[in-house]
């Protein structure tokens, strides 16, 4: 089971743990470690994140704590107000909390801000932990200790900061989020990278995920010598987008991501409507908020920079927010596509010395094994870190490491789930 842990600190003094898991297994023994045995709890989420994941977590945790208390409310932005904190406090006094009593998040930004500003204020400060089941609130809102609710006014117009106790991130949560949902976390994590930290936006640039030829391909109204000198009129064309798409045999399989900063482009709007056709899914990304292009996708993204600096000239914002959400879009579909273990990207091609250095590191780190296990492996794995990883967390060699991936259509999870689960079987069976 995955299991990373990071400690929180402030002047040189511990705050508290992020603790980050593919389970919920572990939630009772981090809560535990809270001294949980004699508080009673509060369960503060929404009503969707409830039906996924409530009852998994009250079960978990009845019979650990004194009591297990559920607050639920209207999920979405509209209901991170002083009105539900009011009817949150209102229950927690119903309900004979004090101030040794514990409340937990759980769900996605909103609940967090609602609950850590309840927590904050309630009694002048209870403690409070974070479960964040969406990746925007794991990456953001569940870190800082940053809470806030609505006013008529404005958003976030009344707050506190009030650091948690823990913060217990389960990834598996990120299974359910829907494609839009999930985009905003990677958004997040991107940004994060441009802003301050030059290794972590590399992970986005620099071909650690990597696509075979065929995988993504970019079209261009006008092919590609329209790169280098403008082919005047193809853009205004929406024939020439399907027929574009004709061309490289576009399938119901398939997604076609339009492209218009605008977003009234034919050529675009084209492509989506014959790509629509044919049953393949469609996402459009405009700059414009209302575009033409967004009524011609099922997914329309729509990133509203505003006037540009130079006018006209979308080269500028427009093209640089694009290029930021190409890369949120290319990596979440990498991670569907099986190219990540845990939080690590194993699919690297080791194509030059800084890549092969952080293969070995990869592999390391999914195994836990020794530098020199990493390197011997890696060499009879051709570099290839799936097989790599498969090798040494499986004990077979390295065409058998291939083979499995095959049938595991090349997840490293589903090929050492399936080991394990077969092993657990065996020892069983001889055990009966």
């Amino acid at each position: 089971m995955l299991e990373k842990r990071l400690e929180v600190s402030a002047e040189g003094k511990k705050v508290y743990d992020i603790v980050i898991e593919n389970s919920f297994s572990n939630l009772a023994k981090e809560l535990s470690a809270l001294d949980i045995q004699e508080r009673k709890l509060c369960i503060v989420t929404e009503r969707r994140v409830a039906s996924y994941y409530l009852e998994e977590v009250k079960s978990i945790l009845e019979g650990r704590c004194a009591k297990v208390e559920v607050y639920i409310f209207q999920e979405g932005e509209a209901s991170k107000n002083l009105s539900t904190v009011d009817n949150l406090y209102h229950f927690l006094i119903t309900h004979e909390f004090d101030r040794k009593d514990m409340l937990l998040a759980l769900g996605g930004g909103v609940t967090g801000d609602l609950t850590g500003f309840a927590a904050a204020t309630f009694l002048r400060g209870v403690h409070f932990v974070q479960i964040p089941t969406t990746l925007l609130a794991a990456v953001d809102s569940s870190v800082g200790g940053k809470t806030a609710v609505d006013l008529t006014a404005g958003k976030n117009l009344a707050g506190a900061f009030c650091q948690p106790a823990a913060v217990i991130c389960d990834t598996d949560c990120l299974k359910t989020l829907p494609p839009d949902v999930f985009a905003d976390g990677a958004a997040e994590a991107v940004k994060t990278g441009v802003l301050s930290d030059e290794a972590l936006f590399a992970l986005f640039e620099d071909g650690t995920l990597t696509a075979d030829p065929g995988e993504v391909i970019g079209l261009l109204a006008g092919g590609e010598g329209a790169m280098f000198r403008a082919v005047e009129g193809a853009e205004d064309s929406a024939s020439l987008g399907a027929d574009d798409l004709r061309g490289i045999n576009l399938t119901r399989d398939d997604v076609v991501v339009g492209i218009a900063a605008s977003g009234g482009t034919p050529y675009v709007i084209g492509g989506l409507d014959h790509a629509r056709g044919i049953g393949a899914g469609t996402v459009s990304l405009t700059c414009n908020r209302g575009a033409p292009v967004s009524d011609h996708a099922d997914v329309a993204i729509e990133v509203d920079n505003g006037p540009e600096v130079l006018t006209g000239s979308t080269r500028l914002k427009a093209g640089t927010s694009q290029k930021l959400v190409l890369n949120m879009l290319s990596t979440a579909t990498m991670v569907r596509l099986g190219k990540v273990y845990g939080n690590l990207m194993v699919d690297v091609k080791a194509t030059n010395i800084k890549l092969r250095d952080r293969v070995i590191r990869i592999v390391r780190a999914a195994t836990d094994c020794s530098a020199d296990e990493a390197k011997a492996a890696l060499d009879q794995a051709d570099n290839h870190a799936k097989t790599a990883i498969v090798m040494i967390l499986c004990g077979v060699d390295a065409p058998t490491a291939r083979e499995r991936l095959a049938t595991a259509d090349g997840f490293v999870r589903r090929d050492v789930f399936l080991f394990r689960f077969c092993l657990i079987a065996i020892i069983l069976t001889v055990w009966i």
